[in-house]
């Protein structure tokens, strides 16, 4: 039977958009170096540097918020999550090759290692925590679908007070025992999830949602800039911990994340197929922009970051923007024709598997919970009738 394809809510995918260029920000100011050396400069210049250091853990929130959100109506599907690991397969072994033969990089037997085996060693860290909530979203989706909005709230509070509050009440992100990046993506997950089927009220309210984003943003700016003067000013507290705000969990960076997303759902932008086709992109571009191999080629040979002068916050804001713009465009034309020169004709071959992979995801999607829908008078007597029934044929057997 032929399925329907879904079309993307544009809302989102303008999100999507919008997050893949705050991480591009994140890595133009931080690959670049030009983080560690903007805070002798005035006030404007560290506020628009801070803004792009945080864009990079901002855009990962949102990339999982985003995700999650979609996965949790969505059935587990292997070829769906074998596209995602070729994608990342092929992008690593295409680098590491243009690396060593036209680059003349010299690389030892680990990086060829991770090129083979990007999500068993670890390449590309966001796609491998991917792939593995791929495989465990039919059982999150259950619980998700199962609970109560009492204990779902119970849920939500236990995971942000574990991950979330105690990084703040304890400062202790240098050994962060309970968090780990795929912790991270199962409590945005449940997060997404909550939003899903209970929303949060005050938040559906855009006026509401888009001043919770710029507060929040602001107390985020300015613990960041405190922490890393402090630190600079020889607290050896500080020093350690310059770089907490902008851990994924830090309490506002996360309230950030959840009031921009609260904002982009409630908006309708219909189906706008421009936005959708410009978005289908985005994590190639992740993937083809912060490849380890060529990172430094990206930012220091080709875009030459070195020579911003950083003396003014508009020439950051201009190169940023300027090389985030050059970037998604031309690793989007990369990423459309590797899905249709190469992606689409092998999955089209692997057709023939389809039986196969239809087995292994009946094995997954198993996982559906009942019905929580209150059954009236009628269905509970005719349930205990046909109980009644079976247990006086079995008396009579």
């Amino acid at each position: 039977m032929k399925t329907t394809k879904k079309v993307r809510q544009s809302n989102f995918e303008l999100l999507r958009i919008i997050s893949m260029f705050m991480i591009m920000f994140g890595h133009f100011i931080g690959h670049s170096g030009i983080y560690g050396n903007i805070h002798g400069y005035g006030l404007y210049v560290r506020i628009v540097g801070t803004l792009f250091y945080i864009g990079g853990a901002l855009g990962v929130n949102l990339f999982m918020l985003i995700s999650s959100y979609f996965l949790i109506d969505t059935k587990f599907s292997l070829k769906r999550t074998l596209r995602i690991w070729f994608e990342v397969f092929f992008y690593n072994v295409i680098f590491i090759l243009i690396g060593k033969f036209c680059l003349h990089g010299k690389y030892d037997y680990t990086t060829w290692l991770r090129a083979f085996f990007p999500i068993t060693f670890n390449a590309a860290w966001f796609a491998v925590v991917y792939v593995f909530i791929c495989f465990i979203s039919p059982f999150l989706n259950y619980l998700i679908k199962s609970m109560s909005k009492k204990g779902y709230t119970a849920l939500i509070i236990v995971l942000f007070i574990s991950l979330v509050g105690m990084s703040v009440l304890t400062f202790a992100a240098p050994q962060r025992v309970l968090f780990n990046l795929g912790s991270w993506f199962i409590f945005m997950y449940f997060t997404a999830g909550y939003i899903k089927r209970f929303s949060i009220k005050i938040l559906d309210n855009r006026l509401v949602s888009m001043a919770g984003f710029v507060l929040t943003l602001a107390a985020e700016c300015a613990c960041l800039i405190i922490f890393m003067k402090l630190g600079r000013e020889g607290s050896k507290f500080f020093e350690t911990r310059a770089n907490i705000p902008i851990n994924h969990e830090f309490i506002f960076l996360f309230l950030s994340s959840v009031s921009l997303f609260m904002f982009f759902k409630n908006i309708d932008l219909g189906k706008n197929r421009v936005i959708n086709y410009i978005a289908a992109s985005a994590f190639g571009v992740y993937l083809i922009h912060d490849n380890g191999v060529l990172r430094s080629y990206v930012w220091t040979k080709w875009l030459k970051t070195g020579t911003v002068d950083i003396s003014s916050g508009w020439n950051i804001l201009l190169r940023g923007l300027l090389s985030a713009v050059i970037i998604y465009a031309v690793c989007s034309v990369i990423d459309r024709m590797r899905m249709i020169l190469v992606e689409k004709p092998i999955f089209s071959l692997l057709g023939r598997l389809d039986p196969f992979f239809a087995k292994v995801d009946s094995a997954f999607n198993i996982w559906e919970p009942q019905s929580v829908t209150p059954e009236n008078n009628e269905q509970k007597n005719n349930r205990a009738n046909i109980t009644e029934n079976d247990a006086v044929s079995k008396n009579v057997e």
